[in-house]
C-alpha cells in the first residue's frame, strides 16, 4: 500500500503522515511550503 496526504503539513496531516511512517508506508506529500515539508521527512 501507497498513501497520498494532501495538506501533509496541517495539523491533522501532520499526524496522518507521522502514523503512516512510523507503519512503514510508502507517503507522498503535497505541501504549500517545501521547506516546511522538509520537517517531515524522517531522519
Amino acid at each position: 500500500m501507497k498513501a497520498f496526504v494532501a495538506g501533509a503539513t496541517g495539523q491533522t496531516g501532520r499526524r496522518i503522515v507521522k502514523e503512516l511512517v512510523k507503519r512503514n508506508i510508502p507517503v507522498r506529500a503535497m505541501v504549500r511550503n517545501l521547506e516546511t515539508g522538509k520537517e517531515l521527512l524522517p531522519p
